[in-house]
């Protein structure tokens, strides 16, 4: 049975897309990325490049689980954070050039937007936790946390981009670049400090009045150095969430006149980028769909965090094994999933579908860890690999749909040299 229908397929062909806004990083990038991109083999597909860059984050996370299997404050050789921090470096320069590629070589087309973002859906969570094995975050809230923020991000971001046509990237000072930058800066400090150092004590724990509110704060334990981080996070989330809020609400009100005056405009304006009329055809569009599409993230949020509280609640030793990370792979499958079916729904000019066969193993497992039903580590390493294989069955088909619509190759480029 087919995954897209004709008028789906036709949706495809005929999306044209939008970048987003530069931020001071990005713009001074560019002569790096471009230097890579002109060294680029004119053979090289740029969904290739594009693939290549994801196994550098997989690659990356992949030298980290032997040593850090919980996410407990366990210090791994020099040469484990260089290669994950080279990873982090090698994706974002390949995602960088990838796009590049494609019009050098006139290789462009919308499969090449759609396997670049799925692929960026995809290791987003295996990003995280790198960042979360090499701080040795401990507790599951932390690990949790670190995981939940860039995925509400991207999901956000990626509904704004249904609804306005353009992808939102960046808060209007900081963005995906400036991100993945921090994300190798955490892995050299841990490399040179050991991951002890985000356990640093900046508070000791005491009874503190806070002023002007007259409010009494009390601290059951140290206030770290990785609380400020998970603090300017949070921050950082917050602030692209309300971007992100911003440029709905402008697509379908005169609210834009009140937030240009009554609120600092960031440096990369909220502009109003409304797609063509000839574009919509049968997205669920509107305030209300945009409340409930961004809901779908909120739930997914929510889905990890009961699951791992009810994990560390259930009596299973954090300290042994890698339940959590389990738990929080199938989360990340289950993003990956949910935000690939969102984005081909876009491009598609389609309804946003729920992904119940990730939605629905994931629910039982999760119920499986409260209730007991069955052994939880048996039970999720199972939910894992068929989210896996399922998810890799479901791409699989869309990516045959497509390059037998369009009449391309995912990979080749011999399709071109033919034309």
């Amino acid at each position: 049975m087919p995954v897209l229908n004709e008028s789906a397929l036709q949706g495809i062909a005929s999306h044209k897309y939008v970048s987003g806004d530069y931020t001071w990083l990005d713009i001074k990038m560019q002569p790096w990325w471009n230097w890579v991109a002109e060294r680029m083999p004119w053979s090289f597909h740029p969904n290739l490049i594009t693939l290549l860059g994801t196994l550098g984050v997989v690659l990356g996370y992949s030298v980290w689980v032997p040593y850090s299997p919980n996410f407990y404050y366990e210090e791994a050789p020099l040469w484990v954070y260089l290669a994950a921090a080279g990873g982090i470096f090698w994706s974002q320069t390949m995602d960088a050039v990838d796009g590049k590629q494609a019009r050098r070589t006139g290789a462009s087309s919308p499969l090449g937007q759609m396997f670049d973002h799925g692929c960026d859906a995809f290791s987003t969570h295996l990003l995280s936790l790198m960042a979360a094995s090499a701080v040795g975050s401990g507790t599951p809230w932390k690990v949790m946390f670190l995981f939940v923020s860039p995925a509400l991000c991207f999901w956000f971001g990626t509904v704004a981009e249904y609804h306005t046509g353009k992808l939102q990237c960046n808060d209007g000072t900081t963005g995906v670049t400036e991100g993945q930058i921090m994300l190798i800066g955490i892995q050299l400090l841990s490399a040179v400090k050991g991951p002890w150092l985000w356990n640093t004590p900046i508070v000791q724990p005491g009874s503190f009045q806070l002023p002007l509110v007259g409010y009494s704060l009390e601290l059951s334990t140290p206030f770290t150095l990785g609380d400020v981080g998970l603090i300017l996070n949070a921050y950082q989330t917050l602030r692209f969430c309300f971007v992100v809020a911003c440029l709905i609400i402008t697509q379908y009100t005169e609210y834009d006149i009140i937030l240009a005056n009554g609120f600092e405009k960031p440096k990369a304006p909220l502009a109003r980028t409304a797609e063509p009329k000839m574009a919509i055809g049968r997205k669920q569009r509107g305030l209300k769909a945009a409340v409930l599409q961004s809901s779908i993230g909120l739930l997914m949020a929510g889905l990890a965090y009961g699951w791992t509280d009810a994990f560390a609640q259930g009596g299973q030793e954090m300290e042994e094994g890698m339940g959590l990370r389990v738990i929080l792979h199938c989360c990340g499958m289950l993003f990956a999933w949910q935000t690939t079916v969102l984005i081909v729904a876009h491009m598609a000019l389609q309804p946003v579908p729920m992904a119940w066969q990730a939605w629905v193993p994931c629910l039982f497992a999760a119920s499986n860890t409260v209730y007991g039903w069955a052994d939880p580590y048996t039970t999720n390493a199972i939910v894992l690999s068929w989210l896996c294989l399922s998810y890799l069955v479901y791409v699989i088909c869309v990516i045959n749909e497509i390059t037998t619509h369009l009449k391309i190759q995912c990979f080749s480029m011999a399709y071109l040299k033919s034309k």
